[in-house]
């Protein structure tokens, strides 16, 4: 127990930290905007998996409240959604490389707390979360070049 909840406040505080350091200032309105649209994609697929019984959180911050994991869903997901809009490549042949690097970092993550920690069971593999991840990430850059593509008559600049 004592080691979920260090893994989780380790979480916070890596999320909360690259954030705030990584993200340049001139680009915050479009972290802000990428963020919350990632959080409801990864909220309402994390919810679909819960109730559906191909994932649980045996060990969670709000157990009366759902059965899905807060930090996760709120922090980690759309923190790594983020980043992987802001790292995007323009180049064709470059795309392999970025989805493939930001896929094996959830799938290594989500294996290694399925193993060795109480925080998440999957019953139904790494590959359908992994999906829906990627799934999540990629509407949410496309939200996200929409949107500021729609804004850029105003100055906004283009992701």
């Amino acid at each position: 127990m004592m080691l979920e909840r260090t893994i989780l406040a380790a979480v916070w505080a890596v999320c909360l930290t690259s954030l705030a350091l990584l993200v340049p200032r001139r680009r915050r309105r479009e972290a802000v905007l990428l963020f919350l649209f990632a959080q409801i994609i990864v909220r309402a697929s994390s919810m679909m998996l819960v109730d559906l019984g191909l994932i649980s959180n045996p060990i969670r911050e709000f157990p009366r409240a759902t059965g899905a994991n807060f930090s996760l869903d709120y922090i980690l997901y759309p923190t790594l959604i983020v980043f992987f809009c802001f790292t995007y490549p323009q180049l064709r042949w470059k795309l392999a490389g970025h989805h493939a690097v930001f896929l094996a970092a959830v799938a290594i993550y989500l294996v290694l707390i399925d193993l060795y920690t109480g925080l998440l069971k999957l019953h139904c593999g790494v590959w359908l979360p992994l999906a829906l991840f990627y799934i999540g990430a990629q509407g949410t850059y496309r939200y996200g070049r929409w949107f500021f593509r729609q804004k850029s008559a105003a100055g906004a600049q283009p992701l």
